[in-house]
C-alpha cells in the first residue's frame, strides 16, 4: 500500500449518489494517496467505502472513522477483510468512539473509550472468517482527540492515527518508513481539507 503522497479528509454525506463517483475520482485523477471519508448520522461507512472502491482505480479510500459503537468487531473485521480480499492494498479501517452526545444521536451506547476499544480490537483480532483470506491484512487505524486513546488502545492495534487535522495547505510529499509508521509520523497524516460542509468538491478542485 503505497501512503506516500498526502490524503484527503472529507465530507460526503452532503453530496448525492450521482456525485460521489465523479467526485472521488477527481480526487484519484489530481493524485492524492487516500480519500479518507467520515461517518455521521447518514450513510454506513463500510457501505459508502465499498462504493467508492468500486467507483475508482488506484486511490486508497480509507474510513475516518467508522464508529465502532455502530458494529459489532465481527462485522467490522470481516467487512475489511473483504473488501481486502476483492480490492487488494486499497482499503484501510479507520476506527473511532465517537462521543458520548454524538453517539446518543445515533442511538447507541458509549463507554470509557480506551477500555472499550482495547477489547474491541482483541474481539476483531479473534473473529472467525471462512473466506478466502485477503493477500494483507488491512491496516487498522485509530481516530482520537485524545492522547490517552491512542496510547492505550495502540499496542493491540497495528497503528493508530490522531484526529488533530492538519492545516489546510499544499504538503511535501512525505517520506514515510513503512506502511504503519505512515499514519503515526505527523509529516505523514493525511492532508485533511477542512472546508464549509456544503461544498466538499471545492476541496478537490481548489
Amino acid at each position: 500500500m503505497d501512503l506516500s503522497a498526502p490524503g484527503v479528509f472529507v465530507f460526503l454525506d452532503n453530496l448525492s449518489g450521482p456525485e460521489l463517483s465523479p467526485f472521488a475520482r477527481k480526487v484519484e485523477s489530481l493524485g492524492y494517496g487516500v480519500l479518507w471519508y467520515t461517518e455521521g448520522v447518514g450513510r454506513e461507512s463500510l457501505s459508502l467505502g465499498t462504493y467508492l472502491l468500486t467507483q475508482t482505480e488506484r486511490i486508497v479510500i480509507g474510513s475516518g472513522i467508522a464508529v465502532a459503537f455502530c458494529r459489532e468487531p465481527i462485522a467490522a473485521a470481516n467487512a475489511a477483510r473483504a473488501l481486502s480480499e476483492l480490492f487488494p492494498g486499497r482499503f484501510i479501517l479507520g476506527l473511532g468512539v465517537s462521543n458520548a452526545a454524538g453517539n446518543a444521536r445515533r442511538g447507541v451506547g458509549y463507554e470509557p473509550p480506551v477500555t472499550f476499544m482495547r477489547n474491541y480490537l482483541a474481539r476483531m483480532k479473534t473473529a472467525p472468517y471462512e473466506a478466502p483470506a485477503p493477500p494483507e491484512e488491512t491496516p487498522v487505524v485509530l481516530g482520537s482527540l485524545h492522547p490517552k486513546m491512542i496510547g492505550g488502545s495502540a499496542p493491540r492495534s497495528p497503528c493508530s492515527s490522531s484526529a488533530i487535522p492538519v492545516a489546510p495547505g499544499p504538503l511535501p510529499a512525505p517520506t514515510c518508513p513503512s506502511t504503519y509508521a505512515s499514519l503515526t509520523t505527523p509529516r505523514c497524516w493525511p492532508r485533511w481539507v477542512m472546508g464549509r460542509r456544503t461544498s466538499p468538491t471545492a476541496a478537490a478542485t481548489g
